[in-house]
């Protein structure tokens, strides 16, 4: 690119230099990066109407980039752009009113204007159009207008919609199912980096479903999705390590992975993650980090940890002592039909008197309050 010749046609006016110049600096492109004053040059071109500077000067107030924060001047140039018919702010205004950022939510807007970006061949928007179409959501719902979309998107290479599009043929949404096309779409997926279908394609490896069972591979797109933060690929790595499955045991690097996911919140990684410390595997043993993690996965209703509390409970390991609590928590996990945890929570109540009957029953409320079992 000859620098001077563009920085020529730019000063003279040419809006299309002025933006091409503007991306040279943002870019450090045959000129020093500088952001302020990639800016001025797209900024100029913006204001002769140039639709891609006018996109481009609305991300740039939008994200703070080499000038100061304004969602007003960001949506202002986005709504500049997207009616001269630029796809890429049509698709960026369709996102605005679907999060009701910068503007009121308005899941009709939101369609409309994906949809103009996606008639343009725009895959985001063919992509967010699929998405309305297929749960309701600002246009009538029409399954087989989802897996259009989908489909339009899928073909210029959007890993999202690849996965969309797989679920669509895997069960029979808008398409005929069509296990082939599922899996050859949600192998494109997971190859473009899309965490969901590398997690999608590693189960089905490590169940034989639709795949030819494979322990190898489902490790190796475990690992692909847990490390882009995938919180139920890295518990399922972690519970490899663990096992001792497709992978060599190895205790630490399950606790490493049971680490990360119960973080996330996930709750078979949290109760794991409280297993660990407590049974000191691939950690040292820390009792309080271990009750810790047991009740968080107990709060999600997990019923194994729900019974190591109670256990801890009882005999105070990590947690004061407290046989009514303890009560509670085998009372939790036996409605789950967890038969140890009913045969303790049969001999405490027998053990207990009235008055710790009642406190149980205070504690319980206190746990999960009526309006948040949904009960009165």
């Amino acid at each position: 690119m000859d620098i001077d010749a563009l920085r020529a046609k730019a000063e003279g006016g040419d809006a299309e230099s002025q933006r091409e110049l503007g991306a040279c600096f943002a870019l450090g492109d045959g000129v020093p990066q500088n952001m302020e004053a990639s800016v001025a040059w797209v900024r100029m071109a913006a204001e002769q109407g140039d639709a891609q500077a006018q996109y481009g000067l609305g991300y740039c107030h939008l994200h703070g980039a080499g000038v100061r924060k304004n969602g007003k001047q960001a949506l202002a140039w986005f709504m500049k752009s997207a009616e001269q018919g630029y796809a890429e702010a049509q698709s960026a205004l369709g996102a605005c009113y679907a999060a009701g950022k910068l503007v009121p939510k308005d899941v009709m807007q939101a369609a409309r204007w994906w949809h103009k970006a996606a008639e343009q061949g725009d895959a985001k928007g063919q992509y967010m159009l699929g998405l309305c179409h297929e749960r309701g959501e600002g246009v009538s719902q029409d399954l087989a207008q989802a897996a259009k979309w989908y489909h339009e998107a899928a073909a210029q290479g959007n890993a999202a919609a690849q996965y969309e599009l797989a679920s669509c043929y895997h069960d029979g949404v808008g398409v005929p199912k069509d296990l082939a096309n599922a899996t050859g779409w949600l192998q494109k997926a997971a190859d473009g980096g899309y965490a969901e279908a590398q997690y999608t394609l590693a189960r089905g490896y490590y169940s034989g479903e639709a795949v030819a069972k494979n322990v190898a591979q489902a490790t190796e797109w475990f690992r692909k999705a847990a490390d882009q933060g995938h919180a139920d690929a890295q518990n399922c790595l972690g519970t490899c390590y663990y096992n001792g499955y497709g992978l060599p045991e190895n205790m630490e690097q399950a606790a490493a992975w049971f680490k990360r996911s119960a973080q996330q919140g996930n709750v078979n990684a949290q109760y794991m993650l409280g297993t660990c410390y407590y049974h000191s595997l691939g950690i040292d043993q820390d009792l309080p980090l271990a009750a810790y993690w047991f009740k968080r996965a107990a709060m999600q209703g997990h019923a194994e940890a729900q019974y190591n509390l109670g256990v801890c409970c009882t005999v105070g390991d990590g947690v004061g002592m407290n046989i009514v609590h303890a009560f509670v928590w085998f009372s939790l996990a036996a409605a789950q039909g967890h038969e140890e945890a009913a045969r303790s929570r049969e001999g405490f109540e027998k053990a207990l008197s009235p008055a710790q009957i009642e406190e149980a029953r205070r504690f319980l409320a206190y746990l999960f309050p009526p309006e948040y079992l949904g009960t009165d």
